[in-house]
């Protein structure tokens, strides 16, 4: 779901899809190299005469040559979390009513709303531009995590940009809904009816394959196919290797432990004594 978000970045980023962006030199730079990289490959040019004819190095040009698209090589501004982000709305709608409002006459009003920051934080938020127009576009990392969420376990606000989100792009919007029909597949009951989910399961798979805005999620279902009937036995049966797998991993979170310590027979008998104490 992220290589396909970062495939489609250019459709859900732009407000006016179909239109040229407004972008720094570093992404400008980035897509021309791109484009120059590929169309060299494209003509049977080597990575050295790439390298010799762009004037780039070898690892550059093996990460532009493995990029298949330019989106995947461009990254955003990456701001984290911070105490004025719930009175971005307020201060976005407020400065468009007055522009040229002060930053304190801003600090005191979100304080009497119960902002808990100081004015340093919002001089530069301010400054950063993110109470500008709308909200940016999500990072394809976010936007794989609340496409892959539940939605019920979603805020209203990522609920709302999500939506937002998708409506700019429809080939995205689509791959969401196999994602989540594929959800539906995994949290159905296990009632053992092996014939109805392996049918299931197959036409979802059949629906993936024919369509073309999603290799990547064309892979993954090429992947299930390898293992049809362990995947569709796990979707229509109540058993789990999960306590299997807890075990395991108390096994080697011990041997992290005592690692370079002590031997094995220390290590058994933590084990057991782990066991032990777990039933």
């Amino acid at each position: 779901m992220e290589k396909t978000s970062i495939a489609h970045r250019a459709c859900y980023s732009d407000p006016d899809h179909g239109t040229a962006r407004s972008e720094g030199p570093s992404a400008q730079r980035t897509r021309s190299r791109h484009a120059a990289v590929h169309t060299l490959l494209a003509q049977g040019a080597s990575h050295g005469q790439i390298m010799r004819k762009l004037h780039l190095s070898r690892n550059t040009v093996k990460k532009y040559a493995a990029a298949e698209h330019a989106e995947q090589l461009i990254h955003g501004p990456r701001y984290s979390t911070t105490l004025v982000d719930p009175f971005r709305d307020y201060l976005r709608k407020r400065r468009a009513i007055e522009p040229n409002v002060a930053t304190w006459t801003l600090l005191g009003e979100i304080k009497a709303m119960g902002y808990q920051g100081g004015s340093t934080l919002l001089y530069r938020y301010l400054g950063q531009g993110r109470a500008d127009g709308e909200h940016p576009p999500p990072s394809p990392r976010r936007l794989t995590r609340w496409i892959t969420t539940n939605p019920a376990k979603l805020t209203p606000a990522q609920q709302t940009r999500l939506e937002h989100t998708l409506k700019r792009c429809p080939e995205l919007q689509a791959v969401a809904g196999h994602v989540r029909s594929f959800a539906a597949l995994l949290t159905t009951d296990h009632d053992g009816n092996l014939d109805e989910h392996t049918a299931r399961l197959d036409a979802w798979i059949d629906k993936v394959h024919t369509d073309q805005q999603a290799p990547a999620l064309r892979s993954f279902a090429e992947g299930l196919l390898i293992d049809h009937d362990a995947v569709a036995a796990a979707l229509a049966l109540p058993y789990s290797n999960g306590p299997t797998e807890g075990v395991v991993n108390k096994i080697k979170l011990l041997k992290r432990q005592t690692y370079g310590k002590a031997g094995l027979s220390l290590l058994r008998k933590r084990i057991l004594l782990a066991q032990k104490h777990h039933g």
